[in-house]
């Protein structure tokens, strides 16, 4: 479920307008990345002020179809995701090409601090996941394995709201 979330995330991306892009420096789309994850985690569950926050960074809304809102920056090399309010969970996923577990452990960083998350067992999707509690109920944290994400090879990392055990 969480991977397809990611896959149709990425797969509803348009690339107009990136033929004749510059270089990006990956300093840049890393710190663009972080300020992504950060404004999920200071506004999450609230999807609005998630959408408005992202689009006042510069972030523009790419595709709103089906479950997902997806935001991107730096012609599709940074998005995030966002869950429809209809979803069963509200989940923010952060996403950048060739993306490292390490830094991918760097844009998990706000959403570790402010959930007290401990580590979890992993099943084939993720390469390190975490449970912790999030403005009073549970949260799920994870990064998901490098795989074929549509548009670009990479990580992502996922946090999103979950059932009480």
């Amino acid at each position: 479920m969480l991977r397809r979330l990611v896959i149709l995330a990425i797969a509803a991306l348009s690339l107009a307008g990136s033929a004749s892009a510059a270089p990006i420096d990956r300093s840049a789309l890393l710190a663009k990345a972080v300020e992504g994850a950060k404004v999920c985690a200071q506004t999450m569950p609230d999807s609005r002020a998630t959408s408005e926050a992202l689009k006042g960074l510069g972030f523009k809304l790419s595709d709103a179809n089906g479950p997902l809102k997806a935001y991107t920056a730096f012609n599709n090399k940074v998005v995030v995701a966002l869950t429809s309010p209809s979803n069963h969970s509200e989940a923010c996923i952060v996403a950048v090409g060739k993306l490292t577990d390490a830094e991918a452990m760097q844009l998990l960083q706000p959403w570790l601090a402010a959930s007290a998350a401990q580590p979890i067992p992993v099943n084939g999707k993720f390469t390190h996941a975490w449970r912790g509690k999030f403005r009073g109920g549970p949260i799920e944290l994870a990064i998901t394995r490098n795989t074929n994400l549509y548009y670009f090879t990479g990580r992502a990392i996922l946090a999103r709201t979950a059932q009480n055990p």
